[in-house]
């Protein structure tokens, strides 16, 4: 509200419109927490596996999420897997052959963080 000091007194009103952005405010979540993929021994390298899904509620950059294996997992065990961060697709990796007979199971576990790591990272 805008007045003067004149007699009579002449006053006028301004909207004014507050814009709200979004911060970095939720934690991503996984959409499948917990997956089972079978594949054969003789599964090629390079081929897709899998793709996991999760999202985060924040809109824009903060919205954006990262895919990456455990650390404690993958530095225990180098893994024949590769995962593309952008997209949370999971790729055999391994000039070597699987072998049932040495290692039947991987057990993966996959960290999805915010861009902006204001949060801790979750596992899928």
């Amino acid at each position: 509200m805008a007045f003067d000091h004149g007699h009579p007194m002449k006053v006028t009103f301004v909207n004014v419109t507050v814009v709200l952005t979004d911060i970095n405010d939720n934690a991503p979540l996984c959409v499948e927490p917990i997956r089972k993929i079978i594949i054969p021994e003789d599964y090629p390298n390079n081929a897709l596996l899998t793709c996991v899904a999760a999202w985060d509620p924040d809109e824009g950059k903060n919205g954006k999420v990262a895919y990456t294996f455990d650390t404690i997992i993958e530095t225990s065990l180098t893994l024949p897997f590769r995962i593309q961060e952008d997209t949370g697709c999971i790729f055999v990796n391994t000039d070597e052959p699987f072998d049932f007979e040495t290692i039947n199971r991987y057990n993966l576990s996959v960290e999805v963080s915010c861009l902006l790591l204001n949060y801790s990272p979750v596992s899928c």
